[in-house]
């Protein structure tokens, strides 16, 4: 305000933005009852007080927004990045009211901790069947990394301890946000979970023993949900059991050198055998049921149902925390109509001269403001460390 005090917090006008063939659709522009800010009679044209204007893209008045679905911020053609922001926009005419009727001097976009219904993302993987370990898919065989050659030598070579089977217990689902959020480790109990494949990832790419996914293809996720039971399975754990499957971290033992594991089928009367395992692996999210390969899947709040948005909307409604700020502080532009010289620097007497110096304002592009784009490396598997042994943090070899 004036006197640079802050008044409380005014909503925009929410709403629930569809992907459509042309890009996003919300019907604001098309609204010819509340998109003007004057009515036919030169009146202020005030929102009503109730919280949905329209049933239709869930108009509202509480400032509340979803994104659209099946949208992927990842331009892999182009090796982009492209987040989702908002184009927040004040014309001339709503700067002058704001500075003439209610002594605004200037604003800031401010928004609520966001309340999910998309808890995460992950990756599926196959589980072995018989030592229950994560394994990654290429082409139509699961494959690991055994700890000796196919010649039963210790050698660093990844290509000859590699161990292919075309056989898998269950799935599992590697997701970074689960291995960094204790809160979401604890969520993960075993219980029911919706799941919903948002992509298929393309070929897997080899570069030694680093494997990278270099592109991936939307799918319509609402016809592509399953119900599944989810339990997180944190590093080095011997064992972990729902319905009937179970999930490992952990194969043989760092003190026992004759501890080890096998892929597939057990093999110990077979001196032959070379499909052997023996280390920690990394953490995941077993699944009670098989899930598509080498895809990415969405999973969402216990008992999601897309018919149920205009609720998930009414709960933010009624969301009572804090506001933190999104934006910088903008002070709003002078007052043009009938007010200041047409000959000093400051007159404005066009839209687009207004738009213009907008611009150079700075207001841009708002972001969410708790989300963030970045590349991340998990570890699939690696040896035991003696615990006598001490800890070196230099990296000898990048390729071990």
């Amino acid at each position: 305000m004036n006197d640079d005090s802050l008044s409380p917090v005014f909503n925009l006008r929410g709403c629930e933005f569809i992907k459509t063939e042309g890009g996003f659709s919300s019907n604001f522009y098309s609204d010819e009852i509340y998109g003007k800010l004057f009515d036919d009679k030169n009146n202020m044209n005030y929102l009503p007080q109730d919280s949905f204007l329209y049933t239709d893209y869930l108009n509202n008045t509480k400032g509340v927004f979803k994104n659209p679905e099946l949208i992927s911020p990842y331009d892999f053609d182009n090796k982009k990045i492209r987040p989702f922001c908002y184009k927040i926009e004040i014309t001339k005419e709503i700067n002058d009211k704001l500075k003439s009727l209610y002594g605004v001097k200037g604003y800031f976009i401010v928004r609520q901790k966001r309340i999910p219904i998309t808890l995460c993302q992950g990756l599926s993987v196959g589980i072995d069947k018989v030592s229950y370990i994560p394994m990654l898919k290429d082409g139509d065989d699961y494959f690991t990394e055994s700890f000796i050659s196919r010649n039963k030598v210790l050698t660093t070579d990844f290509s000859s301890r590699k161990i292919t089977t075309p056989l898998k217990q269950t799935s599992g689902l590697l997701s970074v946000d689960v291995c960094v959020n204790p809160q979401l480790q604890s969520l993960f109990d075993g219980s029911d979970f919706v799941c919903q494949k948002f992509a298929e990832v393309n070929n897997i790419s080899p570069s030694g023993r680093l494997f990278s996914y270099s592109s991936y293809k939307n799918f319509d996720s609402i016809l592509l949900t399953n119900n599944t039971d989810l339990i997180f399975v944190n590093s080095d754990i011997p064992l972990k059991y729902i319905n009937n499957n179970n999930y490992a971290t952990r194969v043989g033992t760092a003190e026992d050198v004759k501890q080890f594991g096998f892929i597939e089928n057990r093999s110990l009367n077979d001196s032959d055998a070379v499909n052997l395992v023996r280390g920690v692996y990394c953490p995941f999210l077993g699944s009670s049921m098989n899930l598509f390969d080498n895809s990415i899947y969405n999973i969402r709040i216990k008992n999601y149902s897309s018919i149920f948005v205009r609720e998930y909307f009414n709960i933010r409604f009624n969301d009572n925390s804090p506001f933190f700020a999104i934006s910088d502080r903008y002070e709003l532009l002078p007052i043009t109509t009938g007010i200041g010289d047409p000959d000093s620097e400051d007159y404005i007497d066009s839209e687009e001269e207004y738009r213009n110096l907008y611009e150079i304002q700075g207001l841009s592009n708002v972001y969410r403001g708790d989300c963030f784009t970045n590349t991340v490396t998990i570890r699939l598997n690696r040896n035991f460390v003696d615990p006598d042994v001490p800890v070196n943090e230099t990296i000898v070899d990048t390729n071990t």
